[in-house]
C-alpha cells in the first residue's frame, strides 16, 4: 500500500530530495573524515536511486538511454567535447590532482544537478507547456540562477556574472540533448568532464560560453522549425 500511494505522489520524493540533498551539502564541509563523507553520499544517492526506483520514476526523469539518432543531439554533444579537450589543453601543465574523495563528490553535486534540473524540473515542464524551446530556456535560467549563491564566495561580481552566462549557455546545450534525447545519461558525464577539466577564468568562461550558446541557439532553432 505504501509503494502505491508513493507512485500517485510523486512531489515528496521531490521534497525528499531537496531536504536531503540541501543537508548533505550543508553537513559534508564540516565533516574532516573523507571516508565518512564517502559513505554518506554513496548512501544518500543509493536511497535516492532506491525510491526512484521503486516508484518507477527512472524513465520518467531521464534514467534511461535516449534516442540518439537526431543529428543535431550529435552536434551538441561534439560541442561540449570540443569545450573538453579545450580545456585540457591549456592547462596540461598546471592541472590540479584531485583527491579520490573529490572526484566522488563532483560526481555527486553534478548527478544531483542534472537528476534535479535535467530530470525532475525538465519532466515537469514538459508535461505542463507543450513547447520546447521554452522549457529548455527556463530550465537553463534556472540553472544558472542557482549558482549565484556564489555571490557569497570571495569571487568578483563580474566573474559571477561571467559565470552566469557560462552556467546559462552550457545548460542551454545539455538540456537540448537531455530533451531531445529523453535521458540524462549523457549530460551527466558531460557535465562532470567539463567541471573536472574547467579553466576559471573570465576570458575562457566567456569564450566557452559563446562558442556554445550560438550554435545551441541556432539548433534548438531548426529543432523548432522541424
Amino acid at each position: 500500500p505504501i509503494l502505491n500511494n508513493m507512485k500517485n505522489k510523486k512531489l515528496p520524493v521531490l521534497i525528499f530530495f531537496l531536504i536531503m540533498y540541501s543537508f548533505i551539502n550543508i553537513f559534508l564541509p564540516k565533516c574532516e573524515n573523507e571516508i565518512i563523507k564517502t559513505v554518506i553520499l554513496i548512501l544518500f544517492w543509493g536511497t535516492v536511486l532506491t525510491v526512484l526506483k521503486l516508484t518507477h520514476q527512472f524513465k520518467e526523469y531521464g534514467l534511461k538511454v535516449g534516442n540518439l539518432k537526431d543529428w543535431r543531439i550529435l552536434i551538441l554533444n561534439l560541442l561540449v567535447i570540443f569545450v573538453i579537450f579545450f580545456n585540457i589543453l591549456i592547462s596540461l601543465k598546471s592541472r590540479y590532482t584531485p583527491t579520490p574523495f573529490e572526484i566522488i563528490q563532483l560526481i555527486s553535486c553534478v548527478f544531483g544537478e542534472e537528476l534535479f534540473f535535467r530530470g525532475i524540473i525538465l519532466s515537469y515542464f514538459k508535461k505542463t507547456f507543450n513547447k520546447p524551446a521554452l522549457n529548455i530556456f527556463i530550465v537553463s535560467a534556472l540553472f544558472s540562477f542557482s549558482h549565484i549563491i556564489n555571490l557569497f564566495s570571495q569571487k568578483s561580481t563580474i566573474f559571477i556574472a561571467v559565470q552566469l552566462l557560462f552556467a546559462f549557455s552550457l545548460g542551454l546545450c545539455l538540456t537540448a540533448i537531455s530533451y531531445y534525447s529523453g535521458s540524462i545519461l549523457l549530460t551527466v558525464p558531460l557535465h562532470f568532464l567539463i567541471n573536472f577539466t574547467a579553466v576559471n577564468t573570465v576570458e575562457i568562461y566567456i569564450f566557452i560560453s559563446l562558442f556554445i550558446l550560438i550554435p545551441s541557439l541556432i539548433i534548438i532553432k531548426l529543432r523548432e522549425q522541424k
